[in-house]
């Protein structure tokens, strides 16, 4: 009764991890700090709050003064030229009172996967989160539920199956017979370069002996036998 609310939980928390694990590369790929916007830069420096920043590409990582600490914070620029313009003075004067301790422009960079690897694990993220989902609505997939097909080995209690236990068929069982001598010595007709068939197709309406004739092989060859129903098989 309890197994569905567990199996939610569990859901839950997996989704939660993963989007926080996005959320972290995501800040790490971007330069780590928190985001602020333009104003907020132009007020930092007017305050003379800036110890030191970075311009790569369109991202900008400040160094920024909090009291007796220093913290990161990150913004986009989005123009480029309006970045120097309004703050190119600044940066001269407080470079050269001591206030700006350091700077540097570099060019973006060029690993395009960067930008993308935050959506595309966001994306990976969802479809498996689709998968669990529907794994845990569904049930055990197709392939489990084949595992556990109704397979049966062997003969039923009652001895081995044999040609003389099938009445008529008289062609098919001769012809048939050469499947059992393969199935008897199969280096044989390796060595004498036959080309090996996958497998032999018996074809004919329910009731006419098909599954007999396959045992009766088996039991010529004295190899096991395999049954298995189509639908159990499908």
């Amino acid at each position: 009764m309890n197994q569905q609310p567990k199996n939610l939980s569990g859901l839950l928390l997996i989704a939660v991890l993963i989007f926080a694990l996005v959320a972290v590369s995501s800040s790490v790929l971007s330069g780590g700090g928190s985001r602020v916007s333009y104003s907020e830069v132009l007020d930092l420096f007017a305050e003379e709050k800036v110890e030191s920043f970075v311009l790569q590409g369109d991202v900008l990582t400040l160094r920024v003064r909090d009291g007796d600490k220093t913290v990161s914070v990150v913004a986009r620029i989005g123009d480029k030229d309006a970045f120097h313009r309004d703050l190119d003075t600044y940066i001269e004067a407080q470079r050269a009172s001591g206030v700006l301790q350091t700077y540097d422009y570099r060019p973006a960079s060029s690993s395009a996967w960067a930008n993308v690897l935050p959506y595309f694990l966001a994306g990976a993220a969802l479809l498996v989160l689709w998968f669990l989902m529907m794994n845990r609505a569904n049930g055990p997939s197709s392939m489990a539920m084949f595992t556990r097909a109704n397979a049966r080995f062997g003969t039923p209690a009652g001895g081995t199956v044999t040609f003389r236990d099938v009445a008529g068929a008289d062609e098919e069982k001769e012809e048939l017979q050469e499947i059992v001598d393969f199935l008897r010595d199969p280096a044989r007709f390796v060595r004498l370069g036959a080309k090996i068939p996958k497998g032999v197709l018996l074809v004919g309406p329910p009731g006419t002996g098909k599954t007999l004739l396959a045992r009766a092989v088996a039991g010529e060859a004295g190899v096991s036998f395999l049954s298995i129903s189509g639908s159990d098989f499908v």
